[in-house]
């Protein structure tokens, strides 16, 4: 019985070293997507990608609008973490507006959303929603599993199939096989983007990290096999 039980422990600390290569990822995420998350209390750049309409509050009184500009989407500014009242804060210079405060007044941002903002400086390509230019993204983020019959593949993908059979398949394929098989575990896994389907860790350390849990659960088997 206990042997068994440390076989299991074991395939299960493996899969915890797996998922948590994603965890630093995971992490920001879940804080910046909470205003009152302690990552707001340090003032942060962040890029906003909406127009939204700032208000100008009068130092010493109580939620007194003397104010309002409108912020353009594509601005670089710092936020933090205001009060109740007053939801953002911001620091120094506001591209278009001006000082973020002075001892007589400050600008705030006052609804308690992130939706408004996002933490990626780069501002990222528009294009056209037409089928040929999502196809292209997809196909930059995707990789290539028709190497793979669909019999390898349902196999993979099926719930009924126990995670360390799936590894143990993936690891004995080479090449572009290989490769597919890694994305699809991945997939499984919750390690690629939800939305563009780009994985979330390197290829090389998702295979290092099965490689060593398929040794260590080979290791013991055999130890329980005498």
């Amino acid at each position: 019985m206990k042997k068994s039980i440390t076989l299991a422990t074991a395939a299960f600390i493996g899969l915890s070293g797996i998922t948590g290569i994603a965890t630093s990822t995971q992490t920001l995420s879940a804080a910046t997507s909470s205003p009152s998350s302690n990552y707001w209390k340090k003032a942060r750049k962040v890029r906003v990608t909406k127009n939204v309409v700032l208000r100008k509050v009068k130092n010493g009184h109580k939620k007194v609008y003397i104010g309002k500009k409108t912020l353009k989407k594509g601005s670089i500014v710092k936020i933090k973490k205001g009060s109740a009242k007053y939801a953002w804060r911001f620091s120094g210079n506001i591209p278009k507006v001006g000082k973020a405060w002075t001892h007589k007044y400050f600008w705030t941002y006052p609804k308690k959303t992130t939706n408004w903002f996002t933490t990626s400086l780069k501002k990222s390509k528009t294009t056209k929603k037409t089928t040929k230019s999502i196809n292209s993204v997809s196909n930059k983020s995707h990789v290539d599993t028709s190497v793979l019959s669909n019999d390898e593949i349902q196999f993979l993908k099926s719930s009924s199939t126990p995670l360390l059979s799936k590894i143990k398949k993936t690891l004995s394929y080479t090449g572009a096989k290989k490769k597919a098989a890694d994305y699809i575990l991945m997939g499984q896994l919750d390690l690629t983007d939800k939305i563009t389907g780009k994985p979330e860790v390197s290829y090389s350390k998702f295979e290092n990290q099965i490689s060593s849990m398929n040794s260590k659960v080979s290791e013991l088997q055999s130890w329980l096999n005498g």
